[in-house]
């Protein structure tokens, strides 16, 4: 799927000013080879600019870093071959974007059933998670765009202009209860998987293995509070014990009420094992790190 007309109109606007892609539209409405999109007028208050103006920030931005520059400028090379390689192999997209959304699909799973949705709202839903994930692409496959010419603060508005449209859009079908459970979706099945391959060993050994209610109920507690990214180094020990972490003591006390008390034990031991032997291994083995 891919961006609506309104929303490709809008964010060729944000990107390269209102001038720019008027001449655009005047040359398709004219008959010239490039495609016809119907004319849509810029909001009141966007950003005026003569035609061969790139966009503006609208603050700003801090001095980048050489790290940042060099950074950016490998960003640049990337977006121009993918660019060349869009336009030289017309499969290579179509499969491109084919695999983005079966990741996308995959990352969000059966959202009928982890949202208890209709399966065509669950489809129109995950219709729209697809179109936020490749809009970032979209906006650099816009007509005439030359990677590096327009500011990052510019695209980075762009983009933001799409998400926030999308993610208004899911809102209305949804509620925003759901909406922000939508958020932690990925996490979820993330922690699902977690639970049943790494986690349930423990409650086995003690004769309670979790029924699929409590993995559920357990993965959404684990969402809310984890860390997955070297999560051991962003929220550090629980002030009661060094080895276990303050974002595992709150899943321990999100657990209060979806498991036993012998459920909840293994699972404290299972968090401070794994801790204890990071801690050591760091200590005495630092070059394994």
């Amino acid at each position: 799927m891919r961006m609506t007309t309104t929303r490709y109109v809008a964010v060729m606007i944000i990107v390269f000013g209102a001038g720019v892609i008027l001449g655009y539209l005047k040359r398709a409405q004219s008959g010239s080879d490039n495609p016809k999109i119907p004319l849509v007028r810029a909001p009141q208050g966007s950003i005026n600019r003569s035609v061969g103006n790139t966009a503006k920030p609208l603050e700003q931005p801090a001095a980048h870093s050489t790290i940042a520059v060099d950074a950016s400028a490998t960003q640049v090379s990337n977006q121009q071959k993918l660019q060349q390689a869009f336009a030289e192999h017309p499969e290579y997209k179509t499969a491109y974007y084919a695999n983005l959304r079966r990741l996308r699909l995959q990352a969000y799973g059966d959202l009928a059933t982890l949202l208890n949705l209709d399966k065509e709202t669950a489809r129109y839903i995950s219709d729209l998670l697809v179109e936020k994930a490749i809009s970032n692409i979209d906006v650099n496959q816009l007509p005439g765009f030359v990677p590096g010419s327009v500011s990052p603060t510019g695209i980075e508005q762009a983009h933001r202009l799409v998400s926030q449209d999308i993610d208004n859009d899911i809102k209305q079908h949804i509620g925003e209860e759901k909406y922000e459970l939508l958020q932690l979706v990925p996490g979820i099945l993330k922690c699902e998987s977690a639970i049943v391959s790494d986690y349930a060993v423990d409650f086995r050994s003690i004769n309670e293995p979790l029924t699929a209610e409590q993995t559920r109920a357990l993965a959404v507690v684990m969402a809310k509070n984890l860390n997955w990214n070297r999560r051991e180094f962003l929220d550090g020990p629980s002030s009661d014990n060094q080895f276990l972490l303050k974002s595992e003591a709150s899943v321990l006390e999100g657990a209060v009420g979806i498991l036993s008390d012998g459920q909840i034990s293994a699972l404290k031991r299972h968090f401070e094992d794994k801790n204890i032997e990071k801690s050591y291994a760091r200590q005495y083995f630092p070059q394994k790190q």
